[in-house]
């Protein structure tokens, strides 16, 4: 890309970008810099995508080019989670992605996981997936603000964490995947905010499966689960349940009245 060719507006757009430190750049924050009307600023970034300067992603959506990688964008790849973040507000990043972030997930996904109270679609990139866990207001909390790179970005607490992915072990690669990410904790864990986000979600099965892997000789091991924390759960009247989402043939456990499938069982067998 020749420099040269940029119109003052642009190089001002661009400079005032970087200044901002925006990596990320939406059509709300252009209507910002420029003080112009929304078609104007489309047209602004129409003719800015067109010259390499940054690229689309979805309507009113761009990734800012680093100023070093001008002339070689073909080999830069954005970073996803400053992506994610421009999305949706509210959001947090949760589930397997919230997992990574911790340096518990197993294994890297291309795939990228934030909660909103917003109707947001998915956005498909060459290089990975950004999709969004769509809830209701009073499902949306337990999250915190972590620096990431000089910027910050909402994330779910330890302890939704753990929430999300027991409870939706789909969005974190599996229940097998799900387990090795709890034994390898190594955070203290704040047991009456993980009883009041439960009494929140108020999911019978939820409190069986948190009930079953937290009463783990490994996991009780591993997490220092408080007795107070385990007899809370157990005074509670439950069903019978299975473990997962299918009805996997399996072991019953009496305590928490769950159908544990063998594979599950198996994963402790190394701790």
């Amino acid at each position: 890309m020749n420099v040269q060719n940029l119109s003052k507006n642009e190089f001002k757009i661009y400079l005032e970008a970087k200044k901002r430190n925006k990596k990320v750049l939406a059509i709300d924050d252009l209507i910002d810099m420029l003080h112009e009307s929304k078609s104007q600023a489309y047209h602004q970034l129409y003719k800015m995508n067109k010259k390499g300067l940054i690229k689309r992603l979805k309507n009113g959506l761009y990734v800012i080019y680093p100023d070093h990688l001008l002339f070689n964008v073909q080999y830069y790849v954005e970073d996803p989670i400053q992506v994610l973040k421009q999305l949706s507000e509210p959001y947090f990043v949760s589930h397997y992605t919230a997992l990574d972030l911790y340096g518990l997930s197993q294994r890297s996904l291309n795939i990228l996981y934030f909660t909103t109270t917003k109707n947001v679609k998915p956005l498909n990139q060459e290089t990975y997936l950004i999709k969004p866990v769509i809830v209701r207001q009073k499902y949306f909390f337990g999250y915190i603000q972590i620096n990431l790179e000089n910027d910050l970005i909402n994330v779910s607490d330890l302890e939704r964490t753990i929430l999300d992915i027991i409870n939706r072990p789909d969005l974190a690669h599996g229940f097998e995947d799900v387990i090795k990410s709890i034994l390898g904790i190594d955070q203290e864990i704040n047991y009456s905010k993980l009883l009041d986000y439960l009494s929140k979600f108020n999911k019978k099965v939820l409190f069986q499966r948190i009930g079953y892997l937290f009463d783990t000789p490994a996991i009780k091991r591993q997490l220092n689960v408080p007795d107070d924390f385990l007899n809370k759960l157990k005074a509670i009247n439950y069903s019978i349940n299975y473990f997962g989402f299918s009805r996997e043939k399996g072991i019953y456990n009496k305590q928490w009245k769950l159908i544990v499938p063998t594979r599950i069982h198996s994963i402790f067998n190394d701790y």
